[in-house]
């Protein structure tokens, strides 16, 4: 299983958050310095994030560092469950299906609750683990929070399947396949993890098969929009798309290959960190961690409904 996953992580993983780089910092490049959400998440967040490592380097200090493992782990339930709102909105919109302000309000609750659900069901009770080597621990959170948050999905999942059908009373029309799959499909991805550890290795997997499906729809359309202006020829423009989108996805695979294994294994290999005579691998680490964390900040401000890109390419 964990060979397998090693595997994937090259075609699925790892080009999924290099596509996030590449979005923002191509497509959406001349927003960067317009708003405060664009500063922050293209500015802001990376260089937080190197003087935070840049201190524990300093310091010889591998607790903060770990301190950065549980920080990647907490964030990554928002942006998980945030994905998913944005797949069933966009789906939604696709379908012609309208999702009432309490439907969309009762969805939003009980996704949050998944996410406080699965943070608590891992930091309950301390447990050591380590991440590229690099040795962390789980909190020891009141267990009374990990019930709590079973109640409330429990109760907010009822609201939601109540609204859906009331809204099908009142219209004729259940909610589309399309956009009832990414809600059912967060339940599949977090549910067994909590019985079958193998199961989580493949929980990113199917979050970045999600992700991708956006993603390249958006730049398949965009390509197409930009080759087919001023040109007339359709036998031309299938061609400069092949081109264009196949440079894209290569791209987008050596480059999550590089930044995620040959570049910071490499550096590994020829500097010694001092940090943790055991942590063979601290700056694979460093790079992994950079990348999520950032990743889940750009995705914050890309995947916005109010963007007119974002209408354009994936809602026609």
């Amino acid at each position: 299983m964990a060979w397998t996953v090693f595997y994937m992580s090259f075609i699925i993983n790892s080009p999924h958050f290099l596509i996030s780089y590449m979005h923002f910092y191509s497509d959406h490049r001349k927003k960067i310095l317009t708003k405060k959400s664009w500063i922050f998440a293209g500015l802001g967040v990376p260089l937080l994030l190197v003087a935070w490592m840049g201190i524990a380097f300093i310091r010889a200090d591998i607790l903060q560092l770990s301190y950065l493992v549980n920080l990647m782990y907490f964030l990554v339930g928002w942006h998980y469950v945030k994905q998913v709102f944005g797949c069933m909105v966009i789906t939604a919109q696709r379908s012609n299906y309208a999702i009432e302000p309490k439907l969309r309000r009762g969805i939003k609750l009980n996704l949050y609750g998944l996410w406080a659900l699965t943070y608590f069901a891992t930091n309950h009770t301390v447990h050591k683990y380590d991440f590229y080597s690099l040795k962390y621990a789980t909190f020891s959170l009141p267990k009374e929070l990990f019930y709590a948050s079973y109640v409330f999905v429990g109760l907010s999942l009822g609201y939601v399947l109540y609204l859906v059908v009331k809204q099908y009373v009142e219209q004729g029309r259940w909610m589309p396949v399309n956009t009832a799959t990414p809600f059912v499909a967060i339940y599949t991805w977090y549910i067994p993890a909590f019985y079958h550890p193998a199961f989580l290795l493949l929980v990113p997997a199917f979050h970045s098969l999600q992700y991708l499906l956006f993603s390249i729809t958006f730049t398949k359309n965009r390509i197409l929009d930009e080759k087919s202006r001023g040109e007339s020829n359709a036998k031309t423009i299938r061609a400069k798309f092949i081109k264009n989108f196949g440079a894209y996805l290569v791209s987008a695979i050596l480059l999550g290959a590089l930044f995620f294994e040959f570049v910071p294994k490499s550096l590994d290999h020829f500097f010694d960190t001092n940090l943790d005579s055991q942590s063979s691998t601290l700056i694979a680490a460093c790079f992994v961690l950079f990348i999520n964390i950032h990743h889940y900040f750009i995705d914050h401000v890309i995947w916005r409904g109010s963007l007119p890109e974002v209408r354009k390419y994936l809602l026609r």
